[in-house]
């Protein structure tokens, strides 16, 4: 049986052999804000595009994978700034 290949979860052209997935690379790179920037544009493009260049359905569901990982990522971001937030309190309790 022939291996269906994924185009919105995933996708092979954004995973190579031995390396980290695109996206995990992107946010080590550009760090959480920036790749969320992305991820919320392309979730626009997708949706902008739908029906004009393939099939409309799956340009859909690349829409919502980019706009859940947008919302995931703003949130991991703000996680981030909460905790690093606390440890600059804490330390400036301990210096004082």
């Amino acid at each position: 049986m022939a291996k269906v290949k994924e185009a919105v979860n995933h996708p092979e052209h954004y995973n190579r052999e031995g390396a980290m997935e695109c996206i995990d690379e992107m946010i080590l790179t550009f760090g959480l804000k920036e790749t969320a920037i992305f991820c919320k544009l392309n979730a626009y493009k997708y949706r902008y595009r739908a029906g004009s260049k393939g099939d409309p359905t799956e340009d859909m569901k690349k829409s919502d994978w980019y706009m859940k990982k947008y919302c995931e990522l703003v949130e991991r971001d703000f996680i981030t700034c909460m905790v690093i937030e606390k440890e600059k309190e804490n330390g400036f309790r301990k210096m004082g």
